[in-house]
């Protein structure tokens, strides 16, 4: 995921050459709150996408707290306690010297958006200002790889224009700034 890309990167690992974080936010307000309302799909994102491994690994127990102890521990914090300083990126790109593709929809949930374009205009002014090795691309699609099958947002169609080839793009962008491949 592209915040797990991007809170590597602020580490400054010495190995990593580029990077292409998809989809994801700028800061905790973005992501866990948005304009500091706690945002109440984690639990439904928790159910959906790791409940079946956790209930696995704590062979049988099904409650909430034990799938997911971490969320009452997030819920417990504030928007501006300083237990979310480790997911803020601003003021932090100048940490890393990654080739960036930011990679986001217009239609993307709440941090989308702000996510790809905050992080974008944070890299190129950590830069000073120049956008080497630094690339955004925006499109009109939702939360997710936008395929062929998935050109809308609502019930508004955007149509095979929208279509981008997102695994080409991806690979590309990586064969360049980790192969060297013009």
């Amino acid at each position: 995921p592209g915040a797990v890309q991007w809170l590597a990167a602020i580490e400054s690992p010495p190995s990593l050459k580029a990077m292409t974080p998809s989809m994801t936010f700028q800061s905790p307000n973005q992501f866990w709150y948005s304009n500091g309302v706690w945002d109440n799909s984690w639990a439904n994102w928790i159910n959906s996408n790791i409940r079946r491994d956790r209930v696995a690994k704590l062979e049988g127990d099904t409650t909430f707290a034990a799938i997911a102890p971490w969320h009452a521990v997030w819920q417990s914090k504030t928007p501006e306690d300083p237990f979310w300083d480790f997911p803020e990126l601003r003021g932090k790109y100048g940490r890393t010297n990654a080739a960036v593709l930011n990679f986001s929809a217009w239609h993307d949930e709440a941090y989308g958006p702000h996510g790809a374009t905050g992080n974008f205009a944070g890299l190129v002014a950590a830069r000073g200002g120049k956008a080497d090795r630094a690339a955004l691309i925006m499109g009109p699609w939702t939360h997710g790889v936008p395929r062929p099958n998935r050109m809308s947002a609502g019930e508004r169609q955007f149509g095979q224009a929208a279509s981008v080839q997102y695994d080409e793009i991806i690979l590309d962008w990586l064969d360049r700034y980790v192969k060297g491949t013009d």
